[in-house]
């Protein structure tokens, strides 16, 4: 709810299906999704590689807490 996803889906939406003809009708795949990182704690400028290595961390933290019946292998 903090991170208002709700709200960001509503104003995601397209009228592509009304308005572009069925050969185009794929060409909102060019649109990219907007993700929320907001759990990585990130600073607002941050680079490509600080967010990855964030979601290792995460990742790895995660499948951890999971047991020993999974692996993460970089």
């Amino acid at each position: 709810m903090d991170n208002q996803t709700y709200e960001k889906t509503l104003l995601g939406q397209t009228n592509f299906a009304n308005t572009f003809p069925a050969e185009l009708q794929q060409s909102d795949l060019i649109i990219k999704d907007e993700y929320t990182f907001d759990f990585l704690e990130l600073a607002e400028e941050h680079s490509e590689k600080e967010l990855e290595n964030a979601l290792i961390q995460k990742i790895r933290n995660f499948l951890t807490q999971m047991g020993a019946d999974f692996a993460f292998i970089v």
